[in-house]
């Protein structure tokens, strides 16, 4: 009876020790699935809040309230639900949206380089409200102001220089994490995730494409240049790991799935920068006098729409089949991203999102 007894309690042990390693594995999988897709990824180690709280702005209309909340700890957020949708675009602005007070940002001109003193037609709110009337949930954070003005660069200490650096290289990818997260949480582990970005934002995507685990997310990068114009910020960030011209001149471009990297007609052909870039003629404008800045200026924006042209060439050229090129209307480089062009430029993110 004794012998039975322990042979009787050494079968329940190893049912009950089977039990809780069994146990132990669905923990461990349910705790594997839960973990950011971002887990890993090299730049990660850059981030300067990895545990940053995401709010909501209190009101999106009140353009000086969105400036002031924008700064301190943790970041701001636009957004636009549609209810019982799992599609989701997280979206990272250009460095206008770094560089000049929203209000300028977002408020509505007719185009012309007089109005472009006051608006620039990028309203994150309105362009939420588009993609939110396709049944796609969005969410769009208002990066922080780490700029520095281009009177003041060649004089910028190495800490300027860095904040700067971060601002443009690791800062929309730092946003995409938290991004991430709040939409997991908010729509579910199986929401399907769709990363955009534009111009100093619109990079982001290229590295995301390269990094990330999630199988189903697609990747948008729109008229991508973050690290353009300023050759001395390569020395910061590992060299410029994390810039655009690295990932179209360097082999990381193989490692990339589902990417769509989108221009607007405009921005690649052959005029130059006046046409390009319509602001080359606001400073045109403003600065006559300062004939010697403005001849500096004048080479930078030639320089800027030379490398949009020649990165658009090589992407052309990758023999990635996971990353396609699109070329939108006759858009340049600041309507691509603008809400009054946002049914011309938005729908072909849809597209590339396949949503």
């Amino acid at each position: 009876m004794y012998e039975f007894l322990n042979n009787k309690m050494i079968i329940m042990l190893l049912y009950n020790t089977n039990l809780i390693f069994m146990t132990i594995r669905v923990t461990l999988i349910l705790l594997l699935s839960s973990i950011t897709v971002y887990a890993q990824a090299p730049y990660e180690k850059y981030f300067k809040e990895p545990n940053a709280k995401l709010t909501k702005f209190s009101d999106p209309t009140n353009f000086s309230l969105v400036e002031k909340e924008s700064e301190g700890a943790g970041w701001r957020y636009f957004e636009s639900k549609s209810q019982g949708s799992k599609k989701v675009i997280l979206y990272n602005h250009g460095w206008s949206g770094v560089g000049q007070k929203y209000k300028k940002l977002a408020s509505e001109g007719d185009g012309t380089i007089k109005s472009r003193k006051y608006a620039t037609n990028r309203n994150q709110q309105k362009i939420a409200d588009f993609f939110g009337s396709k049944s796609i949930n969005f969410y769009s954070v208002l990066r922080k102001d780490t700029a520095i003005s281009w009177r003041a660069f060649s004089e910028a200490s190495e800490e300027m220089l860095r904040k700067e650096a971060y601002g443009k290289q690791i800062e929309p990818l730092e946003v995409f994490y938290h991004l991430t997260k709040l939409a997991k949480k908010e729509l579910g582990e199986d929401c399907e995730i769709c990363y955009v970005g534009h111009s100093a934002g619109g990079a982001s995507p290229l590295f995301t494409s390269m990094y990330l685990k999630d199988k189903n997310a697609k990747h948008v990068a729109m008229s991508p240049e973050n690290c353009m114009l300023y050759e001395d910020q390569y020395r910061f960030i590992e060299r410029g790991k994390f810039c655009d011209r690295t990932f179209f001149e360097n082999r990381y471009n193989s490692l990339s799935k589902r990417l769509t990297v989108i221009y607007g007609g405009n921005e690649i052909k052959t005029p130059g920068p006046e046409y390009t870039y319509p602001s080359y003629l606001m400073w045109v404008n403003k600065v006559k006098n300062d004939k010697k800045w403005l001849k500096k200026r004048k080479k930078k924006w030639e320089n800027h729409y030379k490398h949009t042209k020649s990165y658009y060439d090589k992407a052309l050229t990758l023999k990635n089949p996971e990353i396609k090129v699109v070329v939108v209307g006759n858009l340049n480089h600041t309507e691509i991203a603008e809400h009054t062009h946002v049914n011309e430029w938005g729908s072909a993110v849809i597209k590339a999102c396949e949503f």
